[in-house]
């Protein structure tokens, strides 16, 4: 969990938006309200040469207040945007004005930056004495890439009479459903073949205790399938002395990194946590420790207790045995079998190191990530401690922190693609998708369930040039160590990631990572903790009831979509109504529909291979539901208390199926759709079973 994000880059990537959380008056559906009675949330004061007051009771379009705005000649009244708006995202501006003595007359328009002029102004004449609304397109607003400001300038070159303005308003694009949808899926036309294992993954933190031995938790996590899973814990991992929470108080070693957190889940409460689930782990390796210290580490998890190979004796004099002491002390403590970790993060967010409360680590320059320095104390870097890593296991991957944008926190990525790109294993990245979660109004929520579309193929295509550009002509895997609707619990004050809208959000966002092509990604986070603003980031939250949050079933739906992306066509918009992905487990083919509008849907849907349809034999649908966008509980398959085996809400038979499958999507759901075909290898039947687990 981060404290802090990726500011600078979200600035690129994505929109920084509060928006209002009050209660507001009469105002239509399909807005976003910038000013009823009063400013709305995240929105400021930009006016020059103008006199505004946000609490005028003098007169009132609806509620009790509007704005009294007084110009200076040549003065403006400018709002500006608690974030760059997408011009996708409006239909265009609406405001009533309220003339004083004489009327009033200016220009209204919006800007694309901060400091830039109106794109195309258009002239207001407002009548004195009576309430006027304005309403002016996207087109009359000049087609603005972006909106920035919100900008009404006197255009008569003289001081006027005080006038009112109420009711102003975004209109924002709608999410309307798309009518019958018709839906082809090209089964000979393979996309990418992919691991579901590493693709739905998720992180576990080493608060996690009692969850860890909860049967209803340890339930409820399995049945989100065999998912690789991060440990120990974010940032926490960089304050982590993993080998002496295992030694335990009067066995640790004096020069070793000091357990910190008496409390915490040791390494071998991991290894029982992933034996009990069925997981496979990437472990993040605390920068601080040396080169011994991470070495062994890697043996006790993976080494064998009859390997005698000496560790050495590191820079501050400790003497770390041999592979076997530490493969015994893991079987001492009743994990005989090696693990067999093969992902090994070097670091968290080494790069937010220098910023406080962020990251516990030596350094924050990228060069010295990689290098090490020598003075004034020396510390190791990543390839002094890969190299000790990997003699131990060499089948193991070590990858570095990075970010999408090579320039962010000081050209960090650059400095370490440059300095390391000859050996990096992967590049591991965590791009959250806001600073500021949106609110839930109109704006918001196409901001967010517009998000993923958007996001996810400028993140690799950025983080792919910069491997192009700095790593020595090495195409280095990527890695999507965390992500979530936001990176830090404080910017959530609605607790969207806790409402049903973030469950549309995580299926979506799934479907672009793994069409990324990624080595391997995990979700922010499986054993959450409601935070004080009642948010919480965990697919399963907190003790004792341990309460499945709407994403958990976007996981749980996505582990039988198979691990094979295949091509298909949709005369949907995938942004603002349904969005698709077609894939097979080598047996079956899949659809998982992600439908974000507030309507039913019939759909039609064909099988094809070299353009002749094929017809299905059999079919299942399982559908995860919510009755609205901020809903906190879902239905799956009909059942709103789902079993944690999901015994009482089975896969369901499609009856009908043929060269044409039509089904129906419900509003505000996730389907997953599954089909049979008669190439004499495979039936459907009810309940499905995986055959790639």
């Amino acid at each position: 969990m981060r404290r802090l994000v990726q500011l600078s880059l979200l600035m690129v990537l994505g929109v920084a938006w509060l928006g209002s959380t009050r209660a507001h008056t009469a105002i239509p559906n399909g807005t976003s309200i910038v000013f009823d009675e009063a400013l709305a949330t995240g929105w400021q004061n930009w006016s020059w040469s103008t006199t505004a007051a946000f609490d005028s009771t003098a007169q009132a379009h609806t509620g009790t207040k509007s704005t009294a705005i007084t110009f200076e000649a040549w003065g403006g009244f400018s709002l500006h945007s608690p974030g760059l708006i997408p011009a996708e995202a409006l239909t265009g501006i609406s405001f009533w004005v309220y003339g004083g003595t004489g009327g009033a007359q200016f220009n209204a328009g919006v800007t694309t930056t901060d400091s830039g002029n109106i794109v195309t102004p258009v002239l207001v004449n407002a009548p004195a004495g009576q309430w006027t609304q304005v309403q002016l397109t996207m087109a009359q607003l000049g087609n603005p890439s972006t909106v920035s400001r919100i900008n009404l300038q006197e255009s008569t070159g003289t001081a006027q009479a005080t006038f009112y303005i109420d009711d102003l308003i975004l209109n924002i694009t709608d999410f309307a459903p798309p009518g019958t949808v018709n839906v082809t899926i090209d089964t000979d036309q393979t996309v990418l073949d992919f691991s579901a294992r590493n693709a739905l993954g998720t992180n576990y933190g080493m608060w996690g205790v009692e969850a860890a031995a909860n049967s209803t938790f340890l339930a409820r996590s399995g049945a989100l399938g065999n998912m690789t899973i991060r440990l120990p814990g974010g940032s926490m991992s960089q304050n982590h002395g993993a080998i002496n929470c295992e030694l335990g108080t009067g066995n640790t070693i004096a020069d070793a990194w000091p357990c910190n957190y008496e409390w915490a889940m040791t390494p071998s409460d991991f290894i029982e946590f992933l034996s009990a689930t069925n997981r496979d782990a990437i472990w993040t390796i605390n920068t601080n420790v040396t080169s011994g210290e991470a070495a062994a580490l890697v043996a006790f998890f993976n080494g064998d207790v009859s390997d005698q190979r000496s560790l050495g004796t590191d820079h501050k004099g400790v003497n770390w045995q041999t592979v076997g002491y530490w493969a015994q002390l893991r079987a001492s403590h009743g994990n005989a079998t090696p693990v067999g970790i093969k992902y090994w993060d070097f670091g968290n967010e080494t790069y937010g190191s220098c910023v406080p409360d962020w990251e516990i680590s030596w350094t924050c320059d990228g060069a010295e990530y990689i290098n090490g320095v020598t003075t004034p104390n020396r510390h190791e870097g990543y390839i002094d401690v890969r190299a000790a890593m990997k003699a131990v296991d060499p089948t193991i991957m070590v990858g570095v922190t990075g970010l999408a944008n090579p320039t962010e926190f000081n050209n960090w990525t650059t400095k370490v693609l440059t300095e390391g790109g000859d050996v990096i294993d992967y590049l591991a990245i965590h791009p959250y998708s806001f600073v500021d979660v949106p609110n839930n109004d109109a704006l918001g929520r196409y901001l967010m369930l517009s998000r993923p579309q958007k996001q996810w193929p400028e993140v690799f295509a950025s983080t792919r040039q910069a491997i192009a550009d700095f790593a020595d002509g090495r195409d280095i895997p990527i890695m999507i160590g965390e992500y979530n609707l936001s990176a830090g619990w404080p910017y959530d004050p609605q607790a969207m990631m806790t409402k049903a809208l973030n469950m549309l959000f995580i299926a979506d966002t799934t479907g672009q990572i793994i069409q990324g092509d990624v080595l391997a990604a995990n979700h922010w986070l499986l054993n959450g903790n409601v935070q004080s603003n009642g948010t919480d980031y965990g697919l399963i939250g907190d003790v004792p009831t341990y309460t499945r949050s709407p994403q958990y079933y976007a996981f749980h739906l996505w582990q039988f979509f198979g691990n094979r992306l295949l091509d298909y066509t949709s005369d949907a918009d995938a942004e603002t109504q349904i969005s698709f992905y077609a894939g097979s487990d080598g047996h079956t083919f899949s659809l998982m529909a992600i439908n974000k509008t507030g309507q039913a849907t019939t759909t039609n849907v064909q099988l094809r291979a070299g353009g002749v349809v094929i017809p299905a034999i059999s079919g299942s649908i399982d559908v995860a539901q919510a009755a609205s966008l901020d809903a906190t509980t879902i239905t799956y398959n009909g059942q709103t208390n789902v079993n944690d085996d999901f015994s009482n809400a089975q896969t369901v038979e499609l009856t009908e199926v043929g060269e044409t499958t039509t089904v129906t999507l419900p509003a505000y759901s996730i389907t997953l759709l599954r089909f049979a075909t008669d190439d004499g290898t495979y039936t459907l039947y009810n309940p499905l079973v995986l055959l790639n687990k």
